[in-house]
């Protein structure tokens, strides 16, 4: 396996799971809307894939404990968010899950949003490296927000379905800002693109391969196309059926693969772990 496509599968998982978290708290302080405890295992089981998946990309457990041993570094900071956000993510399933459990549920809803936003602000500075030109826009940054709020909105409508419970009832307003999130997110998707033409020639000649264009062109219809499509027909139509959710949901998250490809193909070869001195 490509050693790139373990990121590739954890950026991705991570913000699906804290996404859909995160969601899931703001629709229940907005809308008042109860939060299902199946799909906050379902947003933790996806954060700790994510971070496996991470872990075997740094290699060996020396390697690993090396990267996380500097403060300074924000790969530690990674690190350090991720334990309170797993523990306000397992209080907020706990209290959803158990009416004797109610009062731990405001404290896993704060707790989720702030170690949520900060845990996808680090991880998006992590790929912000302004010393690897493919990187050096804060175009990474937004592009890992916009997305994560994509990928929170159409998991919470989608996943549910998956595990044979109802879409929820706020769907029609959930699904037009998920549409201005896949518009934002093609915006900066093409900005992204049209930077990496710019700035290096190692991204240029990757984008020139035809490999490279078709996955680029699968991020547009997956990533955006169908989903925009299909969420754009359901507003019209003012019904949120379930393959509605569900399609849009899964080729968002085929998308947003495709996407990850890219992004570390035109910044080969990757290399954001310290070596280890051997004595």
């Amino acid at each position: 396996m490509n050693p790139q496509y373990p990121l590739v599968f954890s950026t991705v998982l991570m913000r699906l799971g804290v996404g859909v978290s995160m969601a899931q708290v703001l629709v229940s302080f907005f809308a008042g809307a109860p939060v299902a405890w199946s799909l906050s295992l379902f947003s933790i089981g996806s954060l700790l894939l994510g971070v496996l998946l991470s872990m075997t990309h740094l290699g060996q457990p020396v390697r690993f404990m090396n990267s996380f041993s500097n403060l300074s570094s924000l790969l530690s900071w990674e690190a350090i968010l991720t334990p309170p956000l797993l523990i306000s993510m397992s209080l907020l399933a706990a209290g959803s899950y158990s009416n004797g459990l109610h009062n731990v549920s405001p404290v896993g809803k704060i707790g989720t949003l702030v170690f949520g936003f900060s845990l996808i602000y680090v991880t998006a500075k992590v790929y912000h490296l302004k010393a690897r030109p493919a990187w050096g826009t804060s175009l990474v940054v937004y592009e890992f927000f916009v997305s994560a709020l994509c990928m929170g909105i159409l998991g919470y409508l989608g996943i549910p379905p998956l595990m044979g419970t109802p879409v929820s009832s706020e769907g029609p307003f959930l699904v037009a800002l998920a549409m201005m999130g896949l518009a934002a997110e093609f915006v900066v998707g093409l900005c992204y693109w049209r930077y990496l033409r710019i700035v290096s020639a190692s991204a240029y000649e990757a984008l020139q391969e035809k490999v490279t264009f078709l996955q680029f062109y699968f991020w547009i219809i997956f990533g955006f196309g169908v989903p925009f499509v299909l969420s754009g027909v359901a507003l019209i139509g003012r019904e949120i059926s379930a393959f509605v959710s569900v399609a849009s949901f899964l080729s968002f998250f085929v998308g947003a693969l495709f996407w990850r490809v890219i992004f570390f193909k035109v910044a080969t070869p990757l290399k954001i772990t310290p070596e280890i001195a051997r004595s």
